[in-house]
C-alpha cells in the first residue's frame, strides 16, 4: 500500500506499507486462540519459540510460494498460519485432540487454502486408544489413555499426488509415517 502524503506545504512523501502489515494497521488482525495449550505456558513459550523466534521447522527448508504443505500435528495452527505469508498454494493440517482441533479451524477459518481433518497417524485406518495426546497439566502428553480417530499414512496421501513441505511433530507417530512400505513414497512424492 502506497500512502502519499506532505508536510508544512513544502515537501511530498510517499511512505510504503508492506502488504502483511495492512490488516494489523486496520485492526482486521484477530489474536491467535492458544485455546487448551493457554492452560500450560511452558509448552505455549517452546510452541513459539520453535516456530515464530527460531522458525524450527524451516531451518533446512523453507515454504516456498506455490508449496502444497502437509502439517501432521497441526495443533491449534501456529504454524499453518506463521506459513501464510510465503504464499503456499494449499495447506493440509491433521490433528487428533477434539479441543486443539476446535481451535484449529477457529484460528484458520479465514484463509481458503488451509483444510483441517481431526485425524492422526496411526497404523490403522479407524478408532485407536492413544496416550499421545496432548494434556495441559502434565508436560506434553497424557497419562491417561484417549480414543483418537486415526488414518494411516498411506491412506492420506492417496489423494495428494506430491508434498511440496512435510512438517511433522506428532509425539511418537511418526514410527507410523517412517515406515519401510512408505519410505518409497516419501522419497518419490516429498520435495522438502
Amino acid at each position: 500500500l502506497l500512502l502519499t502524503f506532505g508536510f508544512q506545504d513544502n515537501a511530498a512523501y510517499l511512505l510504503r506499507i508492506p502488504k502483511q502489515m495492512i490488516p494489523k494497521v486496520l485492526g482486521l488482525v484477530e489474536e491467535f486462540d492458544w485455546g487448551l495449550i493457554e492452560k500450560n505456558q511452558w509448552f505455549k513459550n517452546g510452541l513459539i519459540r520453535e516456530i515464530e523466534q527460531e522458525d524450527q521447522y524451516q531451518k533446512y527448508f523453507k515454504v516456498e510460494e506455490g508449496d502444497v504443505v502437509l502439517d501432521l500435528g497441526a495443533s491449534v495452527g501456529p504454524f499453518a498460519v506463521h506459513i501464510l505469508p510465503q504464499r503456499p498454494r494449499e495447506i493440509i493440517c491433521l490433528e487428533p485432540h477434539p479441543e486443539l482441533f476446535k481451535t484449529l479451524v477457529k484460528n484458520t477459518a479465514r484463509s481458503s487454502i488451509i483444510k483441517c481433518h481431526n485425524l492422526g497417524i496411526a497404523a490403522i485406518d479407524g478408532v485407536v486408544e492413544t496416550n499421545n495426546l496432548f494434556d495441559p497439566n502434565s508436560g506434553l502428553i497424557s497419562d491417561k489413555v484417549s480414543k483418537m480417530t486415526s488414518i494411516r499414512f498411506d491412506t492420506l496421501v492417496e489423494n495428494i499426488p506430491d508434498i511440496d513441505f512435510l512438517k511433522i511433530d506428532i509425539e511418537g507417530g511418526e514410527y507410523d509415517v517412517f515406515t519401510e512400505e512408505n519410505l518409497p513414497w516419501i522419497k518419490e512424492h516429498v520435495k522438502k
